[in-house]
């Protein structure tokens, strides 16, 4: 991102860009922000998925919410766009880690806060678990 930004930036293209699908937000920090900014970056979408810690980790995202939020924060400050998606019904999902889910996106400070229903597709991962426990038929 740092390479692509510059790049825009030392041939003074005067164009706008967004990241609509989404940006990881765990490979972004303060100043590759301010650099993307410069080239012409106004919009960012992070695919956080849950705003619970342990689903984090259970469905292999691993972000770190408070850098998340941290990140967030930077960027409102810089004058982006922000939304982030959000993924509900995973199995397993308790109806607290739900809840974390639902408060995280209130609280975040995104300007756009999009849901998700899981939709279990064949041969991942979570449909070869779920199907190996007879809950897929």
């Amino acid at each position: 991102m740092y390479a692509i930004s510059n790049e825009i930036i030392s041939r003074k293209l005067d164009i706008k860009l967004a990241c609509p699908t989404g940006i990881h937000i765990g490979t972004l920090d303060k100043h590759l922000l301010k650099v993307m900014k410069r080239a012409g970056f106004y919009r960012l979408c992070f695919g956080i998925e849950t705003g619970n810690q342990e689903m984090q980790k259970t469905i292999h995202k691993n972000i770190d919410l408070d850098k998340a939020r941290r990140v967030i924060k930077d960027a409102n400050d810089l004058g982006y766009w922000t939304s982030a998606t959000f993924i509900t019904g995973f199995p397993y999902e308790t109806d607290k880690q739900l809840q974390d889910t639902f408060d995280f996106a209130k609280t975040c400070g995104i300007d756009f806060p999009i849901f998700y229903n899981l939709q279990i597709q064949p041969k991942t991962e979570l449909y070869n678990k779920i199907k190996g426990e007879n809950v897929c038929h």
